[in-house]
This record gives structure tokens, sequence and C-alpha cells, in this order.
């Protein structure tokens, strides 16, 4: 399906980060026993990002009902601990603590985005123009999602992508897309995810495939390159997508639809003539960095190394 530039992708962006978000190959559950015989249920999360688990436990009176649902950090998490006494139990009576069933969401169940934050545009230069993409779910689809947006920056191919915000970088999806002059947008586009401190997300769309200059779990700062605008569909422009999982209202008996799990939201990005936060209408937009900006979430030893620069 060929879209306009003003309907950029927005569709595609929804395919893409959701056929992406019951990812977890590196999670795993296990049932360990501490030194006071303890029985701990513990999530080891080998990716980047926080995911969201949804468990069924077979032993269901073992288990207390709310760590049916719980955030799951990188690194290692208890998700809950039985007391030696319930070892004997299970051994006694050769009782298996089962997960019945279980799967992972991206993102953190309760996600207090920090509308403090202020976002340094994700390209450099002058006279760029900034618009809100269209949502092409609720053009030609429904309106479940029609506060889902993205901003389109008008650059030049080959123009180097930075780093928005601080965060870790979560995925890297390579895309196989044909770059020609009829080539459509498709979530197999080439983007960058990255993992914010507060639960959001940042998504880089249409980068070059072989010019990503991060990796996955790499800490970025602000400011720092991440790759290289593509030319698709004859045009290249950067998609740059905020986005957050939001479950306040989701029907858990409805865990295969995730894309009503998650918000977007436009940031407020910082521009030579200051903080914008409307782009309904196009605007062009002259990039500024200043410093105080570029040391939001940083520590005091990646300050010093970012004045070291």
């Amino acid at each position: 399906m060929l879209v306009s530039s003003k309907c950029s992708f927005t569709f595609f962006v929804f395919l893409l980060i959701f056929s992406r978000a019951f990812a977890q190959q590196g999670l795993e559950i296990k049932t360990e026993e501490d030194i006071q015989k303890n029985i701990n249920v513990v999530c080891y999360n080998n990716e980047s990002c926080d995911y969201l688990a949804l468990f069924d436990w077979k032993r269901t009176p073992f288990v207390p009902k709310e760590h049916g649902r719980v955030t799951v950090h990188p690194g290692k998490n208890l998700i809950f601990s039985l007391p030696g006494i319930y070892a004997k139990v299970f051994y006694d009576r050769n009782v298996s603590l089962d997960l019945l069933t279980g799967f992972y969401i991206k993102g953190r169940m309760n996600t207090q985005v920090n509308d403090k934050i202020i976002y340094l545009m994700p390209v450099k230069g002058s006279s760029i123009l900034v618009s809100r993409t269209a949502n092409l779910d609720s053009l030609i689809l429904n309106k479940a999602y029609s506060d889902w947006y993205s901003l389109e920056f008008h650059v030049k191919e080959g123009d180097t992508v930075f780093a928005s915000r601080a965060g870790v970088v979560c995925d890297v999806n390579y895309g196989d897309k044909i770059r020609d002059a009829y080539a459509v947008y498709t979530n197999t586009s080439t983007n960058v995810e990255v993992f914010h401190k507060d639960g959001s997300f940042a998504n880089y769309n249409l980068l070059k495939k072989d010019t990503i200059f991060v990796k996955k779990g790499q800490r970025i700062r602000p400011g720092d390159p991440i790759g290289l605008v593509d030319r698709t569909y004859n045009i290249s422009s950067l998609l740059f997508t905020i986005y957050y999982l939001d479950i306040s209202n989701v029907n858990f008996s409805e865990p295969l639809f995730p894309q009503k799990w998650y918000h977007s939201l436009t940031p407020g990005i910082f521009t030579e003539a200051g903080i914008i936060t409307d782009f309904t209408q196009s605007r062009e937009c002259t990039s500024s960095f200043p410093f105080d900006l570029m040391c939001q979430e940083l520590s005091k030893k990646e300050k010093r190394k970012l004045e070291g620069k």
C-alpha cells in the first residue's frame, strides 16, 4: 500500500512495535532454594528494558494472587518467596510449582511518564520541516488507537540521527526492504528502540541498514549518534515516536491485542526558538543542543565525560 508523506507510516510503526512486544527470548523463570530453605521464584531478565510479566501458576493455593502480574527489570527479579515450611510440604507430597502459562510485554506495569523531560531534536540543522504524522489506523481501520502519532523530520538521505534523550538501546531492528524509488514504508524498515528511565520508549525509524552506530544494551546520552537516515518511497525522513505501556484500561482476557496497551505522546522538543509541543501544523525548526539539556538524567561521571568532549 502506498502512503503519502503526510500519512507517513504510523500504521506500520504500530505493526513493528507490537510484533516485537512479546519478545521474550531473554527472560527465564526459575525456582531456587536459598540457605534458609525458602523457595524463591525468580525471573532472569537478560533484555535491556523492563517487561510486564503475566503469570498463571498451576498451584494457585501456594501463590499469592498479586504475583500473577509484575514488572521485571533487567537482571534478577524475585517474583515471590515461600517460607521454608512450604518446602517440606512440597518435597513430602511431591508438589511442583509449575508455570501454567506466562508471557511478557515490553514496558513497565505502572509507567509514570516524566513530563518535565525536554527532548532534543534527533537531527541537526536549520529550517528542518517537522510534522506530526496522520494516524493511518484511525483513517482506514477504526479510531481505537486515535492517539497514536509520530513526528516526522524531513531531512536529507545520509543525515545523522542523534539520541534525543538519555536511555539504553533495547532493540536494533534491521530491515530488509529494497531501497529504491518505488519502495514503500513497511514494518521491516531499520529502526532503533531506546528505553528511558521513566519506562517510556523512543523509536528512531527509517534508518540505513548498514549504518547503525549503536548496539543493543548500550547506554546512550543525548546527542550521541545513532545512525543515518535512509531514503524510502523516494522520500528521506526520520520517523520519531515516543510511547509507553499503559494497562489502566486493559482487559486481561484479551492478551493477544497488545496494541490497546500502548499510548504515544508528543514530547516537548527543544529548538532554537524554544520548546515546541504542538506539531499539529507542520513547522520549520532549527536544532539547538544546550549543554544543560544534554546533561538531563546523566550521572556525575557521564557529565564529566561530556564536559571533556
